[in-house]
């Protein structure tokens, strides 16, 4: 999803473009612009509500990452109690290669995606700081409270995403090494 929303202070005017695979996005947008109609006066409402539902979307595909992560560890006996089983006794080991590249292409995504997202939250917060003393000052508050929470959700699921990369790394790092040792073709 890319979401661009400028304001011109000097006219008041909004322009915003969204560009979405979402099919349910517009109406997330539009039920949360009628559920706050006190904050609509002000310009840097749309923008703050739109990154909420990216920030949102993104932890979401965080969390599904770290389900699809874990379930490799599994398979592959991260968290068995016996330390020492290796690729040959693990089902399925001819899809795990595959299934730590499609981790890792995704990752990368949600790793692009955050480094925008944390660029528009800085750019949210100047603005809103700098916002004319024509809004109301509790909306303008509560939005910039807003931001810095978004700030703090984007850089927990960043660490997060971290975590998950270098997971998946050890993870390619050890079926490389096993499969160097046991070709797939040995392994029953």
């Amino acid at each position: 999803m890319v979401s661009v929303t400028m304001h011109n202070p000097s006219t008041g005017q909004i322009f915003g473009v969204c560009i979405t695979s979402e099919k349910n996005y517009l109406d997330r947008l539009l039920q949360r612009l009628e559920t706050s109609k006190e904050f609509a006066l002000n310009p840097f409402f749309t923008p703050v509500i739109a990154t909420s539902l990216c920030v949102h979307d993104l932890r979401k595909e965080c969390g599904n990452i770290t389900d699809a992560c874990g379930g490799i560890e599994s398979t592959m006996g991260y968290w068995s109690e016996d330390d020492e089983l290796s690729l040959d006794k693990v089902p399925n080991v001819a899809r795990i290669p595959q299934r730590l590249n499609n981790l890792a292409i995704r990752i990368a995504e949600v790793e692009f995606k955050f480094s925008i997202i944390t660029n528009l939250l800085a750019q949210l917060k100047t603005q809103l700081s700098r916002s004319p003393n024509k809004c109301s000052s509790s909306v303008t508050v509560a939005l910039q409270e807003q931001v810095v929470y978004l700030q703090q959700c984007t850089g927990d699921s960043g660490r997060v995403n971290k975590r998950l990369r270098e997971g998946v790394q050890s993870m390619v790092q050890t079926v490389r090494i096993d499969f160097d040792v046991f070709p797939i073709g040995q392994i029953s």
